[in-house]
């Protein structure tokens, strides 16, 4: 009886708060990272910018200056891992890019490391981080 009546006060919680869990430690591509793949001009690596320091230096900035942007380098660190960071995105073979359908999914053997040190290591969320500021090209090169 007390294991059903804490079993519904938490379910109830979960409704009225909402639960929020980091999307890119779940065994499907973030939502935030789909664009990269869905569009087929973004995901040729011709068409992205250099990786290089600097153009990670420049990105950075261009999110430091935006006016909605009020948080210190550590909160910037912890929403850039969580917002762009996704290991072991493996294509499935023979399955073209469609509307309903991705081939994508993180199911390389990098994914668990990555899983346990997003869920449990790194705190934070993508949900602080102003997508807005960067162009498609930007968030994909990121």
């Amino acid at each position: 009886m007390v294991g059903r009546l804490l079993l519904v006060s938490l379910a109830a919680i979960f409704c009225i708060c909402g639960v929020q869990s980091q999307e890119n430690a779940q065994t499907r591509i973030s939502a935030a990272l789909q664009e990269c793949y869905r569009d087929n001009l973004l995901f040729h690596r011709e068409n992205r910018l250099p990786h290089t320091p600097e153009m990670l230096i420049e990105l950075i900035r261009k999110v430091e200056d935006s006016p909605d942007w009020r948080q210190d380098m550590r909160q910037l660190a912890m929403s850039i891992v969580h917002r762009f960071r996704q290991d072991g995105i493996e294509r499935a073979a023979g399955v073209d890019v469609s509307d309903t359908v991705l081939p994508f999914s993180p199911m390389g053997f990098q994914f668990t490391k990555h899983r346990i040190l997003l869920s449990r290591l790194v705190p934070g969320n993508a949900l602080t981080f102003p997508n807005e500021t960067l162009t498609a090209t930007e968030r994909v090169s990121s």
